[in-house]
């Protein structure tokens, strides 16, 4: 994934950079929200300014982990926990889907609190799922998407 966006500020470590929200961005949640427009934190490899416009990349290995971990690791425990749950509910000879729902939702409610606790916000692993800022370009540059040019090209003039 590249995208081409405007900095916003510059952190010590970090840069939060203003991109325009695409239809694949919907519903991915790496970024907030900023109106038509996102906010994203990214790890900058170049020295940059406010107001600049930058390239940042985020690896597509780096994506599907990132999707694996957010959708697939929770589905998992949550069908573990139905099937832990329905081994209970057998030894324990107790009728109906009651223990295996519940499980299920107890398992998933563990995912999420070891990826919580696993990948929170300063921790060195969820800083290998930060985008990389790799690259400072013009405001005439081309960036394969024409809104992108036509948002920012208008804003640097003025």
């Amino acid at each position: 994934m590249e995208v081409v966006g405007k900095v916003i500020k510059v952190g010590a470590k970090t840069v939060t950079v203003l991109i325009p929200r695409g239809s694949a961005c919907a519903h991915c949640g790496l970024c907030q929200s900023a109106g038509q427009d996102s906010l994203l934190e990214a790890e900058s490899l170049v020295q940059v300014k406010e107001g600049d416009l930058v390239k940042v990349v985020l690896p597509d290995k780096t994506f599907l982990k990132a999707t694996f971990l957010v959708y697939l690791f929770p589905l998992i425990f949550f069908i573990f926990g139905y099937l832990f749950g329905s081994l209970l509910s057998s030894i324990f000879k107790s009728r109906g889907e009651g223990m295996p729902v519940v499980f299920s939702f107890v398992f998933l409610g563990l995912a999420f609190f070891l990826l919580r606790l696993l990948y929170s916000k300063h921790s060195s692993r969820a800083s290998a799922f930060l985008p990389r800022l790799t690259e400072v370009v013009s405001a005439f540059a081309t960036t394969g998407c024409d809104y992108e040019k036509e948002r920012f090209s208008s804003e640097a003039q003025a």
